[in-house]
């Protein structure tokens, strides 16, 4: 697979499940295995990913008068269909029903197919309140894809403990080997049990930094043993990347 054409979409259909920070360590795995990617924010309401300053990636509002545009979504996906790089979009929660209907309307999925581009959704499962909310997002979107060349990545955020469903982690689930065809992988954001890494991980988002930033001491807030907490995170879920798209030169 050549990674300059594949299209990347993050979204479901929850909000505060970690969706900004799976695309921003998405983004970053690619910088790292030395590939471009152009990211979208379309986030109106919580435009996380744009604020990284170091990740370049534009806010484009896809709201008029408090209601969706779909037309908005015109310009982002003619970029995408032209561009000889990897893409991909930031989906806020509101926002996740009108896309998956303007991607079937207008045949995004053949268009896409035509110039050689794969498309992939990534799906943040959680547990805690949220689990059974984005266990359904999940849901609707492979139920959309089927009979698709579409693939989705499974994110499993684990920061309220490993999602289980009737006892069985999401891997084990029926639904999961049901839609094997389509789901390319899982990469798991791990509960280290540690209030550190969970404190570390909160103030990365907050200080709005990308993980070389970090590195590289651009914040005078994350000495060696919080930088070699931020660096076992990323690794970790990079090596989930790896596994998925073996990028990493």
């Amino acid at each position: 697979m050549n990674l300059d054409f594949t299209t990347h979409i993050f979204l479901n259909n929850k909000g505060g499940i970690g969706k900004t920070l799976s695309a921003s360590m998405f983004i970053q795995y690619f910088i790292a295995a030395g590939f471009l990617i152009e990211g979208v924010d379309s986030d109106q309401q919580a435009p996380k990913l744009s604020r990284i300053k170091a990740l370049n990636v534009p806010l484009i509002p896809l709201f008029e008068n408090g209601e969706i545009q779909q037309s908005s979504f015109d310009p982002v996906f003619t970029h995408i269909l032209q561009s000889k790089n990897a893409t991909l979009i930031d989906v806020g929660s509101s926002a996740f029903l009108p896309i998956l209907k303007y991607m079937q309307d207008n045949r995004l999925y053949d268009l896409l197919n035509q110039v050689n581009k794969q498309l992939f959704y990534h799906i943040i499962v959680t547990s805690g309140a949220e689990k059974y909310e984005t266990m359904q997002g999940a849901e609707q979107i492979l139920d959309r894809i089927k009979g698709t060349k579409v693939k989705a990545i499974v994110w499993q955020n684990e920061k309220d403990g490993i999602p289980t469903f009737g006892g069985q982690q999401l891997q084990e689930t029926d639904w999961y080997i049901e839609n094997q065809d389509h789901i390319s992988g899982i990469v798991k954001i791990l509960d280290y049990n540690n209030t550190a890494f969970r404190a570390d991980f909160l103030a990365l988002m907050t200080e709005e930094l990308t993980y070389q930033e970090i590195m590289d001491g651009k914040s005078k807030h994350f000495d060696f043993m919080r930088q070699n907490r931020i660096n076992r995170i990323f690794r970790d879920v990079f090596a989930d990347l790896d596994a998925i798209f073996n990028a990493r030169i």
